[in-house]
């Protein structure tokens, strides 16, 4: 959410806003602290270990309006699953996750990418901020 608008919020939509993401305002005493808490919040990393590879992936990522669509996307292309995990990992941690599957014969392991697609899609620590 863009900080700016997020800072016109009051409390009230603050504390409601947060319940949508999972969490609660409650502690927080004034509407910027109810907002900075929401910021921390959403800016936190999930650290998810995948085929070996240590990653810290931005759970407001999995969140993204364009990440969503395209896992929703009917009769979605593999070049667009590709890309929607090159998103939410970053072109570094894809390119990591692509060199594990990639065999020394340059084979791909489509159902080592599938399984490691599978536990980032429903790792408990994206869904939740």
């Amino acid at each position: 959410m863009n900080k700016d608008y997020l800072a016109m919020m009051d409390e009230g939509e603050l504390e409601a806003y947060a319940k949508v993401l999972g969490f609660t305002t409650a502690a927080a005493q004034t509407a910027a602290d109810k907002a900075k808490l929401i910021e921390q919040k959403r800016g936190r990393c999930a650290e998810l270990t995948v085929l070996g590879i240590a990653m810290s992936i931005p759970v407001k990522r999995a969140h993204d309006r364009r990440f969503i669509d395209a896992m929703n996307k009917e009769d979605r292309t593999t070049e667009e699953l590709d890309g929607a995990f090159r998103f939410l990992l970053g072109d570094e941690q894809y390119a990591s996750l692509l060199a594990a599957v990639t065999e020394d014969d340059g084979t791909q392991d489509d159902d080592a990418l599938g399984y490691a697609y599978n536990k980032l899609l429903y790792s408990a620590e994206l869904k939740n901020f």
